[in-house]
């Protein structure tokens, strides 16, 4: 359920792909997948860690807005992807009015202002299901060939168009749309409809392959797997209880070898 009533789910051209890990569903953009996992999760999760990674604008916690369906600006969400890019570390944004040296050297300063806003393994794990939204998933046209993750979105009647995504030391977002109105982008530059892996990925294709050339490749931190633990089969205890005699030679009691029966569970992620 929304606020205004029920909410309806439906994938690009109303595909259907049955089970799958979520690592498939970020990489495809299965909507039908995420509207599950944020009634599991609870909307309201979803708008606290989204504040804490650098979305300021207002959000209602409702279901649907696992999918985007609420305004943001193309900054909160560069903010929030740089927030993946440093390992759950998020950084208050800062504009720079004029960089100089008096011998042209590159001037940078950090604002000083962060702070831990999603564990680091999370961001990490995070970040690894992403690299396949570009490796094999909806946003192949952006690749750079270097480590990058990132991921697409698509608004309803192509109304709005993004992708946003970062390597290691640098995170950017782009966004397609008619500033006037939510429009359909249809018929542009060729595309009959524009969604997030065409002219939002080619752009963010074109601008991190210039502003990450002279930058060395580095790859991302892989997530923290604990090594599985090793249980102790459990043991089996046998007690002997001896009844008081009655007769001049005891009864023989054989009592049945216990048995131990072991469950195992299969769970599919």
């Amino acid at each position: 359920m929304n606020a205004s009533g029920p909410w309806q789910v439906h994938n690009y051209a109303d595909e259907a792909a049955g089970t799958m890990p979520l690592v498939s569903a970020i990489a495809h953009s299965v909507n039908t997948i995420f509207a599950q996992v944020v009634v599991k999760v609870g909307p309201d999760r979803v708008v606290a860690v989204a504040h804490r990674m650098g979305i300021g604008s207002p959000l209602q916690p409702v279901c649907s807005i696992t999918l985007g369906s609420q305004a943001v600006t193309p900054l909160e969400m560069a903010d929030a992807f740089a927030t993946l890019a440093d390992r759950g570390v998020r950084h208050a944004p800062f504009a720079i009015e004029r960089i100089g040296s008096p011998h042209g050297v590159l001037q940078t300063r950090k604002s000083g202002r962060s702070r831990v806003a999603v564990p680091r393994n999370v961001a990490d794990e995070v970040t690894s299901a992403l690299q396949h939204v570009i490796t094999e998933g909806t946003g192949t046209a952006a690749a750079i060939g270097r480590p990058a993750a990132g991921k697409t979105g698509t608004g309803e009647n192509f109304q709005d168009a993004w992708f946003c995504g970062y390597v290691p030391q640098l995170a950017a977002c782009v966004w397609v749309g008619y500033p006037q109105g939510e429009i359909p982008m249809t018929d542009v530059e060729g595309i009959p409809g524009v969604f997030g892996g065409s002219l939002p990925a080619e752009i963010w294709h074109d601008f991190m392959a210039a502003a990450v050339s002279g930058m060395p490749i580095r790859n991302f931190a892989l997530p923290y797997v604990p090594a599985p633990t090793l249980q102790t089969p459990p043991t089996a205890t046998t007690t002997t209880t001896t009844a008081p005699t009655t007769t001049t030679s005891p009864p023989t009691t054989t009592a049945p070898p216990p048995t131990t029966t072991a469950t195992g569970t299969t769970t599919t992620p």
